[in-house]
């Protein structure tokens, strides 16, 4: 299964989203407990689409619903992602697109080891 994991320094799980602009993708298999990485995936400023009208928003990232869906492409094929902070509005996007958001702010490491506890004790 595909992990998206917001960071900001490799280390620890950090950022909120629409502001972050790097995930690192991990496969776990519950089953062997294996985690590896396998990418990173950048946001680039200059790719987000802007809104048509920032709509009293003042820009914000969670009123301008381009944005947040392009992100949410860019992360497709993820089971979760695993990040600071995110609304409620952002989480309903991630969710269309299957993917489950996951907030904490610990190492990204003891994130993913408690992702895997967690899947292999759902699946049993």
């Amino acid at each position: 299964m595909r992990i998206a994991v917001a960071t900001e320094d490799g280390v620890h799980v950090a950022g909120h989203f629409g502001r972050i602009r790097e995930y690192q993708i991990f496969e776990i298999d519950p089953k062997e407990n294996l985690i590896w990485k396998t990418e990173k995936i950048e946001i680039r400023e200059e790719e987000i689409p802007k809104p048509d009208t920032d709509g009293g928003s003042g820009g914000c990232m969670g009123h301008n619903e381009k944005a947040l869906e392009y992100i949410a492409t860019k992360l497709e094929g993820c089971t979760y992602v695993v990040l600071e902070k995110i609304g409620p509005k952002p989480s309903k996007i991630l969710m269309r697109y299957g993917i489950h958001p996951l907030e904490t702010n610990i190492e990204i490491n003891e994130a993913l080891r408690k992702l895997v506890d967690y899947t292999r004790k759902k699946e049993n």
